[in-house]
C-alpha cells in the first residue's frame, strides 16, 4: 500500500486507500498474458485468486455487519440495510438481504469467520455453515460441532441433484421415490 500511502491525501481513511491498492493490483493483473504462463503458474493464480476473492467476501460482510450495527441505511433514505446495499452496488436486493444475513450470522473469531478471513473457505460455505450453526442442538456451538464433526469445512456447496423429467418439469432426487411410491400403491390395490 505504500505507492498510494505517498500520493493519497491525508486524511484518507484506511479503507478507501486499501480498496485503491486493491484496484491498483487488478489493474495489473487485467495486463497481464496469461497464455504465456505454464500450468503450474496459472494454477496458483488461480486457487490465489479464489482465496482473495473470499477475503474480500469476509471485509464485505464485515461492513455490511459494521452498516447494519450503527443502522447506516436510515442515513440514506434506505428501508434496511440489505436495501441501501443493493441501491449501493447496484446487486440483487434478494442477494444483497442474503449478505446482511450471512454478514449478521458471522460471529468475529469464530472458525468460519476465521476461515473465511483466511481464503479457506468462501463465502457460500460460510452461508452453508452459519445456516447449519442455527440448527444446532442448544448447548451445541460451533467450535463443539466442528471438533465432532458434526459440521464439516465443506469442498463445495452441492447444489441438489435434479433430473429432467417428460413434462418438462424438474424434480428434486429426495422427489423420486413420492411417484414410484404412488405407482406401486396402485399396483397393490389393483392386485387385492
Amino acid at each position: 500500500m505504500s505507492a498510494l500511502l505517498d500520493l493519497a491525501p491525508e486524511g484518507t481513511p484506511t479503507p478507501l486507500l486499501a480498496t485503491a491498492e486493491i484496484h491498483a493490483a487488478i489493474d495489473q493483473l487485467t495486463g497481464v498474458v496469461f497464455e504465456s504462463y505454464g500450468p503450474d503458474v496459472l494454477a496458483s493464480a488461480l486457487v490465489e485468486l479464489k482465496r482473495a476473492e473470499s477475503r474480500l467476501a469476509a471485509c464485505k460482510h464485515r461492513i455490511l455487519r459494521a452498516a447494519d450495527t450503527t443502522r447506516v441505511a436510515a442515513a440514506f433514505g434506505a428501508s434496511d440495510t440489505g436495501s441501501w446495499a443493493a441501491l449501493l452496488t447496484y446487486t440483487d436486493s434478494d442477494v444483497a438481504a442474503r449478505d446482511v444475513k450471512l454478514a449478521r450470522s458471522l460471529v468475529t473469531d469464530s472458525p468460519t469467520c476465521i476461515a473465511l478471513e483466511a481464503g479457506e473457505i468462501s463465502a457460500d460455505h460460510a452461508r452453508v455453515i452459519t445456516t447449519a450453526t442455527t440448527q444446532l442442538p442448544d448447548g451445541l456451538t460451533q467450535e463443539d460441532a466442528f471438533s465432532r464433526g458434526t459440521l464439516t469445512r465443506l469442498e463445495s456447496p452441492e447444489p441438489v441433484p435434479t433430473t429432467p423429467t417428460r413434462r418438462g418439469k424438474t424434480l428434486h432426487r429426495s422427489d423420486h421415490t413420492r411417484p414410484r411410491d404412488r405407482r406401486c400403491a396402485r399396483k397393490q390395490r389393483h392386485q387385492i
